[in-house]
């Protein structure tokens, strides 16, 4: 064999395994590349899915926000209203101090004290700005202001009060 020829050979034989190295390395990166992609897919599907879920999450929370800021706003509303309509009753009732139907109030509150007191209760008018009576029977003493039965015919009312909401 001459040197030509064992160089030849040589070279061959090199070049062929550098071409199965080389196919063995593409395989290799081919192998891994996929790999990757898939690893890659996996996460960005489970990203999104984590992404979703914390979405929803909150969305949740800002839905019972919401939901509490929308209560919160009707029970002012309610509160509002009851606050006018108890403003415009203790208003109404004060207006009609010189009416028939308010002296017969007083009376009736007089009864109620000399009830509560005992025979010998000294009544008188309450204050201007309260009115209704203010009763007196030895240490003892009552007062029904007009407010105080606006609040207790609301009171009584509160049932049918309640349903208008409904």
């Amino acid at each position: 064999m001459t040197l030509d020829r064992f160089r030849e050979i040589t070279l061959a034989d090199a070049q062929a395994a550098a071409d199965a190295l080389l196919a063995e390395a593409r395989t290799a990166a081919d192998a891994r590349r996929a790999s990757c992609e898939a690893d890659a897919a996996q996460l960005a599907e489970q990203s999104r899915t984590e992404g979703r879920e914390a979405a929803s999450r909150e969305l949740v929370g800002e839905e019972r926000m919401a939901q509490r800021h929308a209560r919160e706003l009707l029970l002012h509303a309610r509160r509002a209203l009851y606050e006018r309509t108890r403003s415009a009753a203790i208003e109404d009732l004060l207006r009609r101090r010189d009416s028939e139907e308010y002296r017969h109030l007083l009376a009736a509150l007089k009864r109620r004290a000399a009830d509560q007191l005992g025979a010998g209760v000294a009544s008188s008018e309450g204050p201007a700005d309260q009115g209704g009576i203010v009763g007196q029977s030895g240490g003892r003493r009552v007062t029904y202001a007009v407010a105080d039965l606006v609040d207790d015919e609301l009171a009584r009312r509160s049932t049918e009060i309640e349903r208008l909401w409904t």
